[in-house]
């Protein structure tokens, strides 16, 4: 009986160990740009929660309006943050490529904020216009981070 327990005791405690291990090593990769785009992540769930179908759109236009205004936010800080392009191999002149991402990602975001922010709005075009946002991240992603 007293085995079973110390097995027990080991393999908890290696488990432990081994997650915690995982968790120093995520810590360490995060770059200021990954920070932001995590954030990112959290709006883009909300605004494509909120412009799902008209019903959702209607009941959440606030929170998908107040989440552009971030999405416009986190987008302006994300530019100076060019790391990763400058790590990049096998692209030409990949600072200024993700330079124009950005810029894309930027306008786009605004855009998007203007629309949602009208009260007059549509759920179809909200959800139109936030296509247009979401093909700048896929233009970057598909640059700078091929492996995804």
């Amino acid at each position: 009986m007293n085995r079973k327990w110390a097995i027990q005791a080991v393999v908890t405690f290696a488990s432990a160990l081994i997650g915690g291990g995982f968790s120093l090593a995520q810590e360490e990769d995060e770059s200021p740009l990954h920070k932001i785009m995590e954030k990112v992540q959290s709006n883009n769930g909300k605004i494509t929660k909120g412009v799902r179908n008209a019903v959702s759109y209607k009941k959440s236009q606030k929170d998908v309006a107040a989440a552009a205004e971030d999405l416009v936010k986190l987008a302006k800080e994300a530019k100076p943050l060019n790391e990763i392009a400058k790590k990049t191999e096998g692209v030409e002149d990949a600072v200024a490529m993700y330079d124009g991402f950005s810029n894309d990602f930027i306008k786009e975001a605004e855009d998007f904020s203007k629309l949602v922010s009208n009260a007059d709005t549509t759920q179809t075009d909200a959800k139109a216009g936030y296509k247009k946002v979401t093909k700048t991240c896929t233009a970057c992603h598909d640059v700078f981070r091929p492996e995804e």
